[in-house]
């Protein structure tokens, strides 16, 4: 027990049931010991399955306290029962009940008796209590128990309690463990209530017996925490029906004795209430396609009992919103059944438009149809490459009230909550727009952008598409007057998947240049579009025109004109224009949009860019406080609905990079560590990672297991070509050992485009790939840096091919590619290269073939060296020495001599030469040292 106890005048009796948690039991009973208040005696019955609570219990602390009485209560097969012992063996005055998944704040009993024991009149004492989650954290407290008055402690009297409790059917004093009660002022104690026809509002109907004796005290600072988790009773579907029952119950009780409810307006108040309820309660629990459905049995005595208020009332059960869910679809035989599945959790019609599929999508409607509750319309149709046509043949089907339409690759990633949305609607609102997360499947469903779109609707016949491609829902040939935004009722969409997204591309840029040659849509209204297929097929040039022509002639859309302007940025720097043109770009249109955190993003990114370290580091800091404010709830609610919050990998990329330049590896892992939560199949992300664990130390690979799963081809698929396309080469032997090597023509086929695998390749194969088919091998070698493709084509011979100043660094850059690539063979080729260049690059390169231990090649280089371009004389006798000891030639000792003599001081020379004086002179490669090179 911690704390100091406070001497009360009344025994305190703590009833603790528990079944089957030991986890929040002992915390629960932890919070009691914790108390401090005295006397107390705490009591335990528990009637677990297993033996766990009973083992902590039969052990110290517990079992050394002697406030604790702890009752195995093997018999009981119900809650009741397990209650059951509790009236013969409390002894307290004051009765505190703690659910076992509760707990009691410090301070609790002593404030609580504290009132008791001064306000005889008091016969209840509640507060207000913490909302906790499965971990302990703290939600919130719901609204219906937040207490704002200003006084620490407030009475009401026990009259006005009890009637705010039936005509609201609120139980705003809390449950069990929130309160403390004298045991004497209790006719029907807990555990009995269900004698009184209660078992799902038993503490309710407890508080009205309390209230009907005394009055109420109410503490304005949470006393407790009550939790919440999905295991819990109350959250099972049933439950929900039968409390409903109850409230009813409770209120014709009281209303019929007098008490509370006195009136016939108070009456009805209290089923006016019961009947708003209904129509939320149809949607989650009593339509028959609902997501947790109440019983046949549960939901006919609910039914039965909405029958009783609406007659009492002399009025109608509420109209429930129907839905149709539409879907046009061809040859989308991997998606449909995961879509129907997801539709069915909102929906009370399908209409499925077929445009002529041939593969096995038919049969999997059908096959869906004959078990699906709710009504199917199945429809064929010629497709006239005319996505409003097809759309607007859906409509014409559709019979409920709302429409809700979305692609084959589109699905809501909370579907259950589509018709409580719908239901709580504002009666004016005509249509939802919600956001449309892109995400790629093929890099692990990494989200590539977001933007809200229309996509729930009233349906009316006035109503209708119009555009032959990226068509727009008109009311009468106007867009719908009033609509709003629901950002909890995210789509994810695949369309835009790397394998996916060129064949649409083609497909959209074909179809909007038929729309426009037959003049069927406003051209303002496409160029968003064109920009969009234009960069996507890499025709920048066209990209950047459609994008600035949108933003200059495009009406006001729901998307905006937020992604037009990255857009353009895409596009400029696919153009490669100076980054200082970007960043100004990006600078205006933040400065004229400050509430565009996209573009925060972009002129961040390009301020680093451009060596404005600090300004980049203000823009981006800045910008994810902005994120972090939004998820909290705190900020504006629009990043739901935009790309903003897409972009966060790269803003902590960007400021992880900065932090590591300035010697901050820690600042910088745990802004990767964000970056990588949220997408780890960014290459560059990932490099920077292996940069941050070797500035601190820690081992990169065992790093992984946190990041990414061996299991998953996904993960090892992005391992491998992050090693060839980052050029990672030191982890090939752990993700790509069969691509160590690679032949030219397998690397030409596979289109990689890592700059170090394909040199290697074409250093391998490139001749042979010229001779056989010259436009590949160019096509090929157009993908390296301008240094390394001059350098190729030199050690090639190809014709006109000659090396530019600065092609040194192509060429050193070529001896790391090879590494590990290329035979030793090839290697000898390539060096021979070294001749072209200065004495400077020879040495240079020299030194990385003895980093590579080919030291016949080293040795070679070093020999092309003039005496008076040696440089430091200390290192370069020391390598020479190096090369020709690796080799077994004697002349090492004498290269190692003059080393010493220019000064150098490495300790490893007086072991070289030691070796070497008890070298045999058998085991000298008669060859030249040819076997030591292989």
């Amino acid at each position: 027990m911690t704390g100091q106890q406070g001497q009360g005048r009344h025994l305190i009796s703590v009833m603790i049931p528990t079944y089957n948690a030991p986890d929040y039991f002992k915390i629960a009973l932890d919070s009691v010991r914790a108390q401090d208040y005295a006397p107390l005696e705490i009591i335990v019955c528990d009637n677990s399955t297993d033996d766990r609570t009973e083992e902590m219990m039969r052990a110290a602390p517990y079992a050394d306290d002697p406030r604790i009485v702890y009752v195995r209560n093997r018999e009981a097969k119900t809650k009741e029962e397990n209650f059951a012992p509790f009236e013969h063996l409390v002894h307290g005055d004051y009765i505190q009940w703690l659910m076992h998944d509760d707990v009691l704040l410090p301070g609790k009993l002593t404030k609580m008796a504290a009132v008791l024991d001064e306000h005889p009149e008091i016969t209840l004492v509640a507060s207000q209590r913490n909302i906790i989650d499965a971990d302990g954290k703290v939600i919130d407290s719901w609204l219906q128990t937040k207490y704002t008055f200003p006084e620490e402690c407030r009475l009401i009297p026990g009259e006005k309690a009890g009637r705010i409790i039936l005509r609201k059917f609120s139980n705003f004093i809390g449950e069990p463990s929130v309160v403390l009660f004298r045991r004497k002022d209790q006719a029907y104690p807990y555990y009995h209530a269900e004698s009184r026809g209660y078992k799902r509002l038993s503490d309710v109907a407890m508080w009205l017996e309390l209230m009907e004796k005394g009055d109420l005290a109410l503490f304005r600072e949470p006393l407790s925490s009550f939790r919440v988790h999905a295991a819990q009773e109350g959250q099972q579907p049933d439950v929900i029906a039968e409390s409903r029952l109850e409230w009813l119950r409770l209120a014709r009780e009281y209303y019929a004795r007098n008490v509370f409810l006195h009136t016939e307006d108070d009456f009805h108040t209290a089923l006016r209430v019961l009947l708003s309820d209904y129509r939320s309660l149809w949607n989650s629990c009593c339509r028959p396609q609902a997501i947790r459905p109440f019983s046949a049995e549960w939901r006919e005595k609910y039914l039965s009992a909405m029958a009783y208020v609406v007659k009492e009332l002399g009025t109608t059960l509420p109209k429930t919103d129907t839905i149709t869910a539409c879907l046009i679809y061809r040859n989308e035989e991997a998606r449909l059944a995961d879509w129907l599945t997801a539709a069915v959790k909102y929906c009370d019609e399908l209409v499925l438009v077929d445009t002529g599929s041939t593969d096995g999508s038919r049969e999997i409607v059908s096959t869906f149809a004959k078990t699906s509750t709710v009504t199917m319309r199945m429809i064929s149709i010629l497709w006239e490459d005319d996505f409003a046509a097809a759309r607007n043949t859906a409509l014409e089907a559709a019979t409920s009230d709302w429409i809700v339409f979305l692609d084959a690759d589109e699905t809501f990633e909370h579907p259950e909550l589509v018709p409580s949305v719908i239901v709580n609607l504002p009666q004016h609102v005509l249509g939802v727009c919600v956001p449309i997360i892109n995400v790629d499947e093929d890099a692990g469903g990494q989200e590539i952008g977001r933007f809200p779109a229309l996509r729930i609707w009233k349906n009316a016949k006035n109503r209708r598409y119009h555009g032959r491609i990226h068509e727009t829902l008109l009311e009468d040939g106007q867009p719908l007057a009033v609509m709003c935004t629901m950002a909890q009722l995210s789509v994810r969409h695949t369309g835009y998947s790397t394998r996916r997204v060129q064949g649409k591309i083609e497909r959209n840029l074909a179809l909007m240049r038929q729309s426009l040659a037959a003049g069927e849509q406003d051209p303002r209204c496409l160029h968003r579009y064109f920009a969009d297929c234009y960069y996507g097929l890499g025709d920048y040039e066209n990209a950047l025109a459609s994008a600035m022509r949108a933003i200059e002639e495009e009406p006001e859309t729901v998307a905006g004109k937020q992604a037009l302007y990255v857009r353009v940025l895409d596009a400029m720097q696919g153009l490669e224009r100076p980054a200082r043109e970007q960043l100004a770009f990006a600078r205006a249109a933040h400065r004229e949009h400050p509430d565009w955190l996209d573009m925060a993003v972009s002129e961040g990114v390009l301020a680093a860019a451009c060596g404005e370290h600090a300004a980049a580091e203000e823009t981006l800091t800045a910008f994810l406080a902005a994120l972090d404010e939004a998820a909290s709830g705190k900020g504006v609610a629009f990043l739901q609905e935009t790309g903003a919050a897409g972009r966060r990998p790269e803003a902590c990329r960007t400021l992880a990079a900065l932090r590591l330049a300035d010697g901050d590896a820690a600042a910088a892992e745990d802004l990767l560590r964000q970056a990588l939560a949220q997408a780890r199949y960014d290459e560059q992300t990932l490099t920077l990672w292996e940069a941050v664990c070797r500035a601190r130390g820690t081992a990169f690979l065992s790093s992984l297991a946190d990041i990414y799963d061996a299991k998953k081809d996904e993960d090892r698929a992005f391992l491998r070509g992050w090693v060839v396309h980052e050029g990672q080469a030191a982890y090939a032997a752990a993700f790509a050992p069969e691509r160590t090597v690679i032949s030219c023509e397998a690397a030409v086929q596979q289109g990689i485009d890592g700059a170090p695998l394909l040199f290697a390749a074409l250093v391998a194969g490139g001749k042979e790939l010229a001779r056989r088919n010259p436009m590949a091998y160019e096509q090929s070698a157009a993908l390296l840096p301008d240094t390394m493709r001059r350098v190729l084509d030199v050690w090639l011979e190809r014709p006109g091919a000659a090396l530019a100043p600065g092609d040194d660094d192509g060429y050193l850059t070529g001896i790391g590619a090879l590494r590990g690539r290329c035979s030793h063979a090839v290697l000898e080729d390539y060096a021979r290269l070294a001749a072209s260049f200065d004495a400077g690059v020879q040495r240079r390169a020299a030194e990385k073939f003895v980093e590579q231990e080919e030291w016949a090649i080293a040795f070679a280089l070093y020999q092309m060296i003039p005496e008076e371009d040696v440089g430091d004389a200390a290192t370069f006798w020391h390598a020479l020495g190096l090369c020709l000891y690796h080799l077994h030639e004697p002349a090492a000792d004498e290269c190692f001599a003059r080393a010493e003599a220019a000064g150098c001081t490495r300790r490893d020379i007086a072991a070289y030469r030691a070796w070497m004086k008890a070298w045999p002179p058998q085991e000298v490669a008669e060859d030249g040292g040819k076997e030591a090179a292989q």
